[in-house]
């Protein structure tokens, strides 16, 4: 685990979704409240923009 713990919406996360130069997100951080890390909060932001609290999670499968 690297030594972490309790990371569960610690950042916005880019999802998949486009719609033109816009990208939906995800989460939440600890710049906004709890409310946000549900499903109906996420956002469409530029897909150029950039903050400290939006990023990405790394994955794989493990059944591979």
């Amino acid at each position: 685990m690297n030594g972490l713990y309790d990371t569960g919406g610690n950042v916005w996360e880019w999802l998949a979704d486009r719609d033109g130069a816009n990208a939906l997100t995800a989460g939440g951080s600890w710049w906004y409240g709890a409310d946000k890390m549900r499903q109906e909060a996420m956002q469409w932001k530029p897909a150029d923009f950039y903050v400290v609290y939006i990023g990405f999670r790394c994955a794989y499968d493990l059944k591979s």
